[in-house]
């Protein structure tokens, strides 16, 4: 697996993780506030300066009951999604290195039968306008020819 894509993985990995987190948290914190609010105020309001107090333990039952865990947990969400995001944005954005390609050379020429078998190579006074072995049309200077490589003898 490249390098790109496990940037990608672990950054949606990290970011949906603390969306889910943030989700699952505000729900928990949201419910233990209101089953704590209906106790405190089953009349749903607050009235004078007592209710103040009452309003003030309330958020201390809250706190020591699970609530600073849940806020703790999700504001953790916040670094938490930012880092996965900023994962997500250099995996998208990374250019990967281009795969080093190994040259398999083949050696063809022993499979190659001549096009004129007839020819014979030490005789000087055939012109040689083609190659004998591919047929390829040559120029009176090439020393090879240039689609199969056979030494042109001149």
């Amino acid at each position: 697996m490249s390098k790109k894509k496990i940037l990608i993985l672990i950054g949606s990995i990290l970011l949906i993780g603390a969306i889910i987190l943030f989700i699952v948290c505000v729900s928990i914190f949201s419910s233990i506030y209101a089953k704590y609010f209906a106790l405190y105020f089953p009349y749903g309001e607050l009235t004078d300066n007592s209710d103040v107090y009452l309003y003030e333990k309330m958020i201390d039952d809250i706190t020591w009951n699970g609530g600073a865990i849940c806020a703790s947990l999700m504001f953790l969400s916040f670094p938490l999604g930012i880092t996965g995001l900023v994962l997500l944005i250099i995996g998208a954005v990374k250019k990967e290195k281009p795969k080093q390609v190994q040259d398999n050379i083949i050696d063809v020429t022993s499979s190659v039968r001549p096009i004129n078998p007839s020819f014979n190579e030490n005789n000087d006074e055939n012109v040689m306008n083609f190659c004998p072995r591919c047929g390829n049309r040559l120029n009176s200077n090439d020393a090879f020819c240039g689609r199969c490589g056979y030494k042109i003898k001149r």
